[in-house]
């Protein structure tokens, strides 16, 4: 089985989703969601180890990118 790879980023992840389901995706609210990471604890099992410190730091890394988005 071969997995491709192809590093986007949540920029790009967002134009991609507008345009297919031609809705606006709110950057006040996208970043709320992704800095309520700390008080997510039902989420599923995954195949592969994650640390949980490791993608909650990464979600609020990409909430702190949406910045530029929010204060113009």
């Amino acid at each position: 089985m071969i997995i491709q790879k192809e590093v986007i980023s949540f920029g790009e992840l967002i134009k991609k989703a507008k345009l297919k389901f031609d809705w606006h995706i709110d950057p006040i609210k996208l970043g709320t969601q992704f800095l309520s990471v700390d008080q997510l604890k039902d989420y599923p099992r995954l195949m592969k180890p994650l640390d949980e410190t490791k993608w909650q730091s990464f979600f609020r890394s990409e909430a702190k990118k949406l910045d530029k988005d929010i204060f113009k």
